[in-house]
């Protein structure tokens, strides 16, 4: 599953749909390939289509609510009344947030993510010299452990 911005996929599959288990099996082959780089991983998250979906919904909503109320002129004439900034700034903000989420639903990558995140904690998993390691412990060691030594 791509997001409509994002073409490029890091593997390319056989089967239009991998199940969980198979992903983690080759992802676990080879974390490297999954890795993303800092400007690719904020790219997944499509912030700039975000942003602008957000920003086109609450300027709308915004201009909705200044013309249904004949507040529209008082605008062009720089006649900027309090009642007006904190009704158009709330509509504003509501509509933004839900552009966003809109937005964070078409046009983030979540499966380019998730892999990142697992290749990363199988990295942290294996690899000692990693930042923020995960410690390695055997399975009797661990708190919740049911073997017995």
């Amino acid at each position: 599953q791509m997001s409509l911005l994002h073409r490029k996929q890091i593997v390319h599959y056989e089967e239009e749909h991998k199940n969980v288990r198979q992903m983690y099996q080759d992802i676990q082959r080879d974390p490297y390939k999954y890795l993303l780089t800092p400007f690719e991983k904020a790219n997944a998250y499509g912030p700039v289509p975000r942003l602008l979906l957000g920003y086109g919904l609450g300027a709308l909503w915004a201009a909705y609510h200044l013309r249904r109320n004949n507040q529209l002129h008082l605008l062009f004439k720089f006649r900027i009344t309090g009642d007006m900034v904190i009704g158009v700034y709330t509509r504003f903000l509501i509509a933004f947030l839900v552009g966003d989420r809109i937005g964070a639903r078409f046009f983030c990558n979540y499966r380019l993510i998730f892999c990142h995140k697992v290749a990363d904690y199988e990295i942290r998993k294996l690899t000692r010299q990693w930042p923020d390691a995960k410690p390695f412990m055997h399975i009797h060691e661990k708190p919740n452990s049911y073997f017995w030594v």
